[in-house]
């Protein structure tokens, strides 16, 4: 029997919602800011937000099951209810506690995960920052997660590479994230560059015989440098459903606001709760969803390695340009031409340095 739709943590709609079997299918209409959220609202990984409903955690802090914060000190502070309308990619304001119709659309464009694995303790993945877009307007979330698989308000844990992602920076940036009933929280964002390889954890502690744990950590690590960004919180309920990898984005209306190439997860570690024993990757479902524009979307590999494949235009159709394809320099550049795909074609002309020109 097929579930309803969820919507995800970053899903562009309600993150808080049943999770889809391995057969769901969805479409996924890509929009720009709709005309009816206002301008101050967030592209968050989870919907448009109102600001003051998104929390930015210092070190050392945690969020507890009821919303409020406890501080590194043993202190708590109490973070206003969230009572802002929190809108989907669409535009529609979303209602946390209607299952009554799966929603048509789906903000994950791209995912593979499972339900196989039983309750976790821990997850790790890692994977490479893409690169940059050709046109950098944009919002793009790559990430792994944690869920409950059947609670209606379940919280989503998420270590998070994005592009242009709410609170962060321009370009890539790393953050870790937890939604949604009490609002939105992340830790600080960490800027990193393409090529980087990034490491994702989700470490739950003092796990119960049932596979609750009371407490998490969402880290998300620089591997290069070895700087991370943490988010700590207390959800209340098992995480036994697992995304190996994910692709979300907001506001693209062009092949071009994508990054020429998708990235891959892979070394997946899971750990077993209440034990902490290891298990080997499930085979994990893989979807795509039909999506406009269609940017090459394609969920390719094994249970130890998932690519989320993506192919971002990285050029206008027939614009040409000088190349020289030798790594040692040209005598003479040649030419190459932007084919319909946005790829550049082949380059044409050219002559190694040192040789005569053609």
């Amino acid at each position: 029997m097929k579930r309803a739709l969820s919507i995800f943590a970053i899903a562009a709609l309600s993150a808080c919602a049943t999770i889809p079997d391995e057969t769901t299918e969805g479409v996924y209409v890509v929009m720009t800011r709709p005309p009816n959220v206002p301008p101050s609202y967030l592209a968050t990984p989870n919907g448009w937000f109102d600001p003051s409903c998104v929390h930015q955690l210092d070190d050392g802090e945690r969020v507890l099951e009821d919303g409020r914060v406890a501080r590194a000190d043993g202190s708590v502070r109490a973070i206003a209810p969230c009572t802002s309308p929190r809108y989907d990619v669409q535009g529609k304001i979303v209602d946390e506690h209607d299952r009554a119709k799966p929603p048509a659309t789906n903000g994950w464009i791209e995912y593979a995960a499972s339900v196989a694995t039983g309750p976790v303790s821990y997850f790790h993945a890692q994977w490479t920052v893409p690169p940059a877009p050709a046109q950098t307007d944009a919002t793009i979330y790559f990430f792994p997660g944690l869920e409950n698989r059947s609670s209606l308000d379940t919280p989503i844990l998420q270590p998070v590479l994005g592009w242009n992602q709410a609170d962060g920076p321009a370009g890539w940036s790393l953050m870790s994230w937890d939604c949604c009933s009490q609002g939105q929280f992340h830790s600080a964002p960490i800027a990193i560059s393409p090529g980087t390889l990034v490491l994702g954890d989700l470490i739950g502690t003092s796990c119960d015989a049932t596979g609750l744990c009371a407490t998490w950590q969402i880290v998300s690590r620089n591997k290069s440098n070895g700087q991370s960004t943490t988010l700590t919180v207390s959800p209340g309920l098992v995480m036994d459903y697992v995304a190996a990898g994910v692709l979300e984005t907001y506001g693209v209306a062009s092949c071009q606001q994508l990054p020429p190439s998708g990235t891959t997860f892979y070394n997946f570690v899971i750990g077993a709760a209440p034990s902490g024993t290891s298990i080997n990757p499930p085979a994990w479902g893989k979807h795509v969803f039909a999506a406009t524009p269609s940017c090459g979307y394609a969920v390719t590999g094994s249970n130890s390695a998932i690519t989320i494949g993506v192919v971002g235009t990285v050029c206008a159709p027939n614009d040409d340009q000088a190349c020289c394809p030798y790594a040692g320099g040209c005598s003479c550049y040649g030419d190459q031409i932007c084919k319909a795909n946005g790829q550049w074609g082949a380059c044409v002309g050219a002559s190694p340095k040192g040789t005569p020109c053609n």
